[in-house]
């Protein structure tokens, strides 16, 4: 996540006196696999992104906080490519849940 522009985005939306943003999320853990850059991410891989997203969204909260401003994650349904790419890799469409994180309820 670029911070720079995420607090870019903070600072218009406190401009415009907005009390939410969405952040819509950077875990799409099979765009790689989908154009057929790279394998499947590992538990370890998706662990680290998934990780550093959360990391970068704490801090970005302590400054949306300060400003009077929530910050809504977006969650999105799978998409019909995500359920290609695990099929054109040997895992079953059951398998969505290991690298979507958009219907997680953690």
């Amino acid at each position: 996540m670029g911070q720079q522009v995420f607090r870019s985005c903070l600072e218009l939306a406190a401009q415009i006196r907005a009390e939410v943003i969405v952040h819509h999320s950077a875990q799409i853990a099979l765009r790689a696999a989908d154009q057929d850059t790279d394998e499947l991410p590992d538990a370890d891989g998706l662990c680290t992104s998934w990780q550093m997203e959360t990391t970068a969204l704490q801090v970005m909260a302590l400054e949306a906080d300060a400003r009077g401003i929530a910050i809504a994650v977006e969650n999105r349904d799978p998409h019909l490519w995500e359920f290609a790419a695990l099929k054109r890799h040997g895992q079953r469409a059951e398998e969505i849940a290991t690298y979507h994180q958009g219907g997680n309820q953690q």
